[in-house]
């Protein structure tokens, strides 16, 4: 009897650790693909689709192992996720096809709950880069004493047009483009650093 118990912990345990382990490879697997994403998006301009469909199949395939079906359904749950909050952004022509690839990728890395907060912090970071190009643009321009009047300018503009940014957003043309890859790798890590206190 003793030695059924202790070979039924000794199991416990062993599964434990096999979970910790995969668990720990799904971290590496996620970090390395937002990595060499964000990478790409810089240089080449695109998200290779090799590498979006590779970290989707390893995502799915890595929390099938750690959880059976509820990890399947988890990792699936997280890419429809991820593939649902981009794709309006896509129609419209905001974005190529695969950032949107990228985040569901994410999605089936990290679930549906995590892959909504790195939408939003992805977004908070595109705001802000987009905000601190307008503000470079209008000091470059007028000088400090004109910067304040031309952003009160454009902001009259947009409120006054029922929030119609084109005025604004084409100034910027010439600036470097938005690389989303970039900050959805951003959003991950914010994601992930404030995990524990997120809802």
């Amino acid at each position: 009897m003793l030695a059924s118990v202790r070979k039924g912990r000794g199991e416990r345990v062993s599964r434990t650790g096999e979970r910790s382990e995969v668990d720990f490879t799904i971290q590496v697997a996620l970090v390395v693909t937002v990595v060499i994403a964000a990478v790409t998006d810089i240089i080449g301009q695109r998200v290779p689709n090799w590498l979006t469909l590779s970290a989707l199949l390893l995502a799915v395939t890595l929390h099938t192992i750690a959880s059976g079906t509820d990890g399947l359904l988890f990792s699936l749950a997280g890419f429809g996720a991820g593939f649902a909050l981009l794709i309006p952004f896509y129609a419209l022509g905001g974005m190529g096809a695969g950032d949107v690839k990228l985040l569901a990728a994410v999605g089936a890395f990290m679930g549906a709950k995590q892959v909504l907060w790195v939408f939003i912090f992805a977004g908070l970071f595109g705001g802000l880069y987009a905000v601190g190009l307008l503000v470079m643009q209008a000091f470059q321009q007028f000088g400090a004493a004109g910067a304040a009047k031309d952003l009160q300018t454009h902001l009259k503009t947009i409120v006054l047009t029922g929030g119609d940014v084109r005025s604004w957003t084409s100034t910027l043309r010439s600036y470097p483009k938005l690389r989303y890859a970039v900050v959805i790798a951003l959003g991950v890590a914010v994601t992930r650093f404030f995990e524990e206190s997120l809802l």
